[in-house]
Parts: structure tokens; sequence; C-alpha cells
């Protein structure tokens, strides 16, 4: 719903799921899609405005150029590739700076902001500071040192950063989540609820 609420332009998603492999980040937007398309069909007004888009490739990063005018709510991707499109919005964002330079009386913008300031005349500018929702899928894998780590540390940093405290939540699923992983995960989690189905992994609960 409070995606729903909340339609955002490719430069404000309001939710992020990152994923360790291309495989799986495809079959989370398979099944993304796959539910708004049976809740279409059922005549939900809210499923017809949510726009899922998958960010697993470093074509398909650059491929949100395309999809501006559309608008992207929730964003299914693999660290680098999420951190790929960043980079390519910020890229966009110092050529244009460069254009601007010319004209005198415009005030250049902070990097750090710029993509949330200047909406759309960034064409493919992803801005993660509007992030409500952040899920880590097989989050043993993404947190471990010398994998993702760094990546999803920076990624989640970065999500909500515009928003009101406390309105950030982050959801992190696994199979197996031993003790040193439950330790690096406390460095994105505030007051975190843990649950557990079935028989937990490696001694301690996942």
């Amino acid at each position: 719903d409070s995606v729903a609420a909340n339609h955002a332009s490719v430069h404000r998603p309001k939710a992020l799921v990152l994923a360790p492999s291309v495989e799986l980040a495809t079959q989370i937007g398979l099944v993304f899609n796959n539910v708004l398309f049976e809740l279409r069909a059922l005549g939900d007004p809210m499923s017809r405005s949510i726009q899922v888009r998958v960010v697993a490739t470093k074509a398909e990063a650059a491929g949100l150029n395309s999809h501006a005018s559309h608008g992207v709510d929730i964003i299914v991707a693999t660290p680098l590739s999420v951190q790929h499109a960043i980079n390519l919005g910020r890229a966009v964002l110092t050529s244009n700076d460069k254009n601007d330079s010319k004209a005198p009386l415009k005030r250049k913008r902070s990097s750090s902001n710029a993509c949330s300031e200047r909406g759309s005349a960034a064409r493919g500018c992803i801005s993660l500071a509007f992030v409500r929702m952040v899920v880590l899928d097989e989050a043993d894998r993404l947190l471990e040192k010398g994998q993702f780590l760094e990546q999803v540390e920076a990624l989640v940093k970065q999500c909500g950063e515009r928003m009101k405290h406390g309105l950030r939540q982050v959801h992190l699923f696994s199979a197996t989540l031993p003790t040193h992983i439950t330790d690096l995960a406390s460095r994105i989690l505030k007051n975190p609820l843990r649950i557990t189905v079935g028989a937990a992994s490696y001694g301690g609960m996942a």
C-alpha cells in the first residue's frame, strides 16, 4: 500500500530488493510482475500504478533511461548493478553540470542530493533517498565478507536518507544465518525482530 500511495518517478523508488545473483533477481522480478498481473485482473486499483524493474545487469542498469517517463516504484537488483545504475545517473548529472556552467546565474547543486533535487531532468538517475523498504534476499550471501558486504552496507545507508527517522524498514531473508553473519547484520539493523520458521541452522536462530 505504501508503494502504491507514493508512486514515484525512476529516480525515486520506494522499495529496493537486493539479491546475490542475476538469476535470483530475475526470478524475484518475475514473481512481482505475476502478482501484480493477478491483482490487476481482479481490479485492484493500486496495483495498476506500481512499476517494477529488474536491474540485474549493466545493460538493464543502462536501460533505465528508456523507462524514465514511466516511473519505477520497486527495483529488484544485484548490489553491483544497482550501484552501476546510480553511477550512470551521476555521470549524466556531471555532464549536465558542465553544460549548466555556461549559464552564470545557475546555482550548482551538491552531487549527493542532485538526483533527488533534479527530478526528471536527470533521466535514468536513481536516488535511494526516498526508499522506505529494503529487502535482502539470501542475506547470508549478501553479507559475506569479500562478496557484497561493502556494497550492501553502502546502498542500505543511502536508503531513506530524505525520510523522517524510523520510516525505513530493512528485511533480511536467509535459509542459514551463521553467528558472524548475524553480527554483521546488526550493523544495518535497529531493534530487529527475528522470526524463525522450522529448525534454525548453525545452532542459532535463522
